[in-house]
């Protein structure tokens, strides 16, 4: 196929600190080691916002930013299109691939363990050149994940972060959920929180969703959960017979607010499994989880072997990613939207090519 040789992208600016439209992006064409992507799907994210946001910027674990503009966007789908000559890989052209966030190096002792959602600094979208563009060159190829035949672009978009994000956090506390008796609490069921829910309905455990906006309230008791409410106070005056003393809860959200109306909710030996960055920081009580024993652990991303389980997963039907489709030149309108809490599930942007 005949490529372009410039093409258009949605960049941060180290500068402005702002999103630009750059229309003279150059489209690279692949030499040994790499392979060129037409981008099918990109899909948007509250880290987004948060690089955008007055606080936020490129994020990163050191500081080692090293672009002056990189392409914004992190959950990326597409096709390969051309193999750097010499290039030795099992890919080959019309492949169709998801991307895995983070450059992981493959050979470092958190690479080795099959974690390697914590190698490195760099990743895609986030401090390096992303998806929200035409074309994009990859040279890290053990970034690239085969898409199943019956999962869609947009599905294989969500499966890079919206889905992954909180299949890692719960597969990190599967030891409690095989016991019929656990209760769960998922606080915040947006585009995370929805999808955890899905994941645990797979598993033998009652579960509670909250969230501050009752217009979820149907699509959460769709996907699994066994009631909701805009808050804990609210459930309970529904349900006087419910006791609300959770096992473990899924904090999608991460607001001291929110953090404090359900601490005291936790069975002795509950865990608290911290996903939400909404702040940077924020006061847990010390004597009081002491003495239950209560663990907090965070979790951020996942790692590449649960991508892919992600990926079969959806490919199987056990889940089901909740998306819409917006053409590219749309992302700064969305943006907004998602700023005012306007978006439900994924919006996927596809270039008009």
């Amino acid at each position: 196929m005949t490529l372009p040789k410039t093409q258009v992208g949605f960049c941060y600016d180290n500068e402005s600190r702002k999103l630009v439209k750059v229309t003279d992006l150059p489209v690279k064409q692949p030499t040994r080691g790499e392979v060129l992507v037409k981008i099918e799907g990109a899909g948007l994210c509250n880290s987004d916002l948060h690089v955008l946001s007055p606080r936020g910027g490129p994020i990163d674990l050191d500081g080692s930013n090293d672009k002056q503009r990189f392409v914004m966007g992190h959950e990326i789908a597409g096709r390969i299109v051309s193999v750097g000559e010499g290039t030795e890989t099992t890919f080959k052209e019309g492949d169709r691939v998801a991307f895995f966030i983070t450059h992981a190096c493959g050979q470092c002792l958190d690479c080795r363990l099959g974690r390697d959602n914590t190698c490195g600094a760099k990743a895609y979208g986030l401090n390096q050149d992303g998806g929200f563009q035409e074309y994009i060159l990859v040279d890290k190829l053990r970034t690239l994940l085969p898409i199943p035949d019956n999962v869609s672009y947009e599905q294989a978009c969500s499966a890079c972060d919206a889905i992954l994000t909180p299949f890692h956090a719960i597969q990190k506390a599967k030891d409690v959920l095989t016991n019929p008796a656990t209760k769960v609490l998922v606080v915040g069921v947006g585009g995370l929180g929805m999808n955890a829910v899905q994941i645990l309905r797979n598993y033998p455990v009652d579960i509670t969703a909250v969230d501050l906006k009752p217009e979820l309230k149907e699509s959460a008791l769709k996907f699994g959960a066994n009631r909701f409410g805009t808050s804990l106070d609210q459930i309970t005056d529904e349900d006087e017979e419910f006791e609300p003393m959770f096992n473990l809860v899924f904090d999608f959200i991460g607001s001291q607010g929110l953090y404090d109306s359900y601490y005291m909710q936790l069975q002795r030996r509950a865990k608290i499994m911290m996903v939400g960055l909404a702040k940077p920081t924020f006061q847990i009580h010390n004597f009081l989880n002491a003495m239950r024993e209560i663990e907090i652990v965070f979790s951020f991303g996942g790692n590449s072997q649960e991508q892919l389980q992600v990926l079969e997963w959806i490919s199987l039907g056990r889940l089901k990613p909740i998306t819409s489709n917006a053409p590219l030149d749309e992302v700064p309108k969305y943006l907004q939207l998602l700023k005012e809490g306007k978006v439900v599930g994924r919006v996927v942007f596809q270039p008009k090519l």
